[in-house]
């Protein structure tokens, strides 16, 4: 009986550790730079200006679970960041204010953090008493990870190709369309600001 039963808690082992593992797998990008760029050419056409964005749920800093879905018919901005990124950091003031220029019922700013540990981005958003909603995607988690690809010389590389970086700044339409990939900073003057307002059907404070 006990052979039996240890059988049984290894063969258990087993199967959890390979679904721990696959799950690793589609949430990180491989190393080798050949194969990584075929799979960041892959991500980038996921997330295409015009097209549907993909589903996400993630869950927020109050503990429960938020979807793309859940702010249908609204104008949605996403900010995906993480604490440990310094101009991530750089940006909060600037985001701030622009949630405080669009207090309206139809635009919604979520931030989502690809922190490694859950516990660290929301010791952060504690420790620095940040509003509104926040999720927690973790990692190189899709699709949240699928918006953070662009091109390396916008980022400051010498040689063309494609990498992550954050913080990335995405907008995405009522009817869940993305209408903008790589949005620009709120530090950058007026222009995210300029940009919402331009956009059909949205409303000014």
């Amino acid at each position: 009986m006990k052979k039996a039963t240890a059988t049984l808690l290894l063969a258990s082992m087993f199967v959890y550790g390979s679904s721990f593992a696959q799950k690793k797998k589609e949430k990180v990008a491989p190393t080798a730079p050949d194969t990584l760029q075929a799979f960041f050419k892959k991500c980038m056409a996921k997330v295409k200006e015009g097209e549907m964005a993909p589903p996400f749920k993630y869950v927020s800093s109050k503990g429960d679970s938020v979807s793309l879905s859940d702010f249908k018919g609204k104008y949605l901005v996403l900010d995906i960041w993480a604490t440990w990124c310094g101009p991530c950091i750089q940006e909060i003031p600037f985001i701030v204010e622009l949630k405080n220029s669009f207090r309206t019922d139809n635009v919604v700013f979520v931030s989502i953090a690809a922190d490694e540990l859950k516990d660290t981005w929301k010791k952060f958003i504690l420790k620095k008493r940040m509003l509104g909603i926040h999720l927690w995607s973790g990692p190189r988690s899709v699709p949240a990870f699928y918006y953070t690809i662009q091109e390396t010389k916008t980022l400051g590389y010498k040689s063309d190709g494609l990498s992550d970086g954050m913080p990335a700044f995405v907008i995405i339409d009522p009817q869940g369309k993305v209408v903008k990939n790589f949005a620009p900073y709120p530090s950058h003057g007026d222009e995210l600001e300029t940009l919402l307002k331009s956009l059909p059907g949205l409303k000014k404070k």
